[in-house]
């Protein structure tokens, strides 16, 4: 069993900067673009639009909320161990995981689509780390479990599409991920 079992949701691209030609004035994340430009990897690697840990950071600072803010401090400061994997360790096809009795929060890169999504599911699995669950705990009462870390997902990504609790508890319990809440 785990925790955390988080939502798929579709794209939520960034709006890159334009050139006059209409193209991205963002060159391609190939190994010369930072250097040639002149600019910081890490900052590049920040504003490019990748899901990657410095955007996810930047993400983070950007929203500006305290749940934004309480989730950057818990993985700055080693508190959280946030992985970035390719896919759900567990096979489900979750956005992201919290296993049980660790500081691990786990986000799958191939359902989260861009910076500010992922500081969303981030904060999402940070609050169910803060709430420190036995497995039996979080089966007795998933939906207000879920329903927490889902508000500090919605605090973080203001594009997150299930605006209020009523459409998060519909979610719950349509979705095969979450088997105990009815």
């Amino acid at each position: 069993m785990v925790q955390g079992l988080g939502l798929m949701v579709g794209t939520f691209g960034l709006t890159q900067p334009l050139s006059a030609s209409g193209r991205s004035s963002l060159n391609s994340l190939d190994n010369a673009a930072p250097a040639a430009s002149g600019i910081h990897p890490e900052y590049w690697a920040s504003v490019s639009g990748e899901v990657n840990q410095h955007s996810l950071m930047r993400a983070l600072r950007q929203s500006n909320t305290p749940e934004a803010q309480a989730t950057a401090k818990l993985i700055k400061r080693g508190n959280v161990n946030l992985r970035l994997e390719p896919t759900d360790i567990y096979g489900q096809g979750a956005a992201g995981r919290q296993p049980y009795g660790t500081n691990d929060v786990i986000l799958s890169l191939d359902k989260i689509n861009d910076p500010a999504s992922a500081a969303g599911f981030a904060a999402h699995e940070t609050q169910h780390f803060l709430q420190k669950l036995t497995p039996t705990e979080y089966w007795n009462n998933a939906l207000k479990y879920e329903s927490e870390a889902y508000r500090w997902q919605r605090r973080v990504d203001q594009d997150f599409p299930l605006r209020d609790d009523f459409e998060v508890e519909q979610f719950l319990k349509d979705n095969p991920l979450y088997p105990m809440i009815e």
